[in-house]
């Protein structure tokens, strides 16, 4: 049965790191994949930390082919990678590419941001990239439902009434729209709940059974949120 109770669970703690090249270093030697996210254009791809070059950071280029296209053209991008079972992030740019070993050097940031707990970031829709609730457990009455935030791996609700029914065992099955990156099928178990200072129901959800296509949707819409409030955060 969901309960609800005044306060919720705190999800992360964000830690702003100085010492990067140590960070960096750790990653290389776990052989971590790293996710660039472009500002300018919708391309993400994908590298591998290799290693701390003398000037900067070493990655190699995995896919797509057009990720060595915006390394080489020195285009601001922002670096996501997993290390000792945080998530990090810094802002940088390419300084150098060696097209023939798909190789290429990151400026060095001057800092990193580690996020404690939680292993995916989260966004809260906006005005330009909504999100709705389209259907949940069979009704299609969702108005009252408001996304407050989605990541990779679960989702906040807010409810204008007791949505205790609407679950089934602490378990919903419901359609999240993502407007043009597509209509997504989730299952998902409550994970945390409470009642907000302007009396709605909070519920965070974790996913249980998400598909590769839908999976590859949430991808999509969050890398267009993450780079909208990157650019608006540096002025862009």
């Amino acid at each position: 049965m969901v309960q609800f109770g005044k306060e919720g669970d705190r999800l992360f703690n964000r830690q702003v790191i100085t010492g990067v090249r140590e960070v960096i270093a750790a990653a290389a030697a776990e052989h971590q994949i790293s996710e660039i996210l472009f500002l300018r254009f919708p391309d993400k791809g994908r590298a591998e930390i290799v290693s701390v070059a003398p000037d900067g950071i070493m990655l190699k280029a995995l896919q797509p082919s057009s990720l060595s296209v915006r390394l080489e053209s020195g285009e601001p991008c922002v670096v996501w990678f997993e290390s000792k079972g945080a998530l990090h992030w810094f802002f940088t740019k390419p300084i150098r590419f060696d097209r023939p070993r798909r190789e290429f050097v990151l400026k060095m940031p001057g800092e990193v941001t580690r996020l404690q707990r939680r292993a995916f970031f989260r966004v809260q829709p906006s005005a330009s990239l909504p999100v709705f609730v389209k259907s949940f457990a069979g009704d299609n009455q969702t108005k009252e439902i408001q996304v407050e935030n989605i990541s990779q791996k679960g989702i906040a609700l807010s409810f204008a009434e007791d949505p205790q029914n609407r679950f089934v065992d602490g378990f919903a099955t419901f359609e999240v729209d993502l407007g043009k990156f597509g209509l997504v099928a989730l299952h998902a178990e409550v994970r945390s709940k409470r009642r907000t200072p302007d009396h709605r129901f909070f519920v965070g959800m974790e996913f249980i059974k998400i598909n590769t296509r839908a999976e590859y949707n949430l991808s999509d819409y969050l890398s267009a949120r993450q780079r909208e409030d990157l650019k608006k955060k540096l002025g862009m």
